[in-house]
């Protein structure tokens, strides 16, 4: 994301693939986290050297109510 002259946020770029047979599998955290390193790794080049954040929307659970 970068912010445009009014300051709002824009999409810069999207990246995607398909998953292999055995990451469909894997629990929803896991995804993400694929998903996450998979960009890490695809745009290494634009944030070396810059200091960067990730947004999730990861929910912890937890068994109270």
């Amino acid at each position: 994301m970068q912010f445009d002259a009014e300051g709002r946020e824009r999409v810069v770029s999207y990246q995607s693939r398909q998953m292999k047979p055995a990451e469909k599998n894997y629990p929803v955290h896991d995804k993400e986290l694929l998903a996450m390193r998979y960009a890490l790794i695809k745009f290494r080049v634009y944030l070396l050297g810059e200091q960067a954040f990730a947004v999730t929307r990861i929910m912890l659970r937890s068994g109270r109510r």
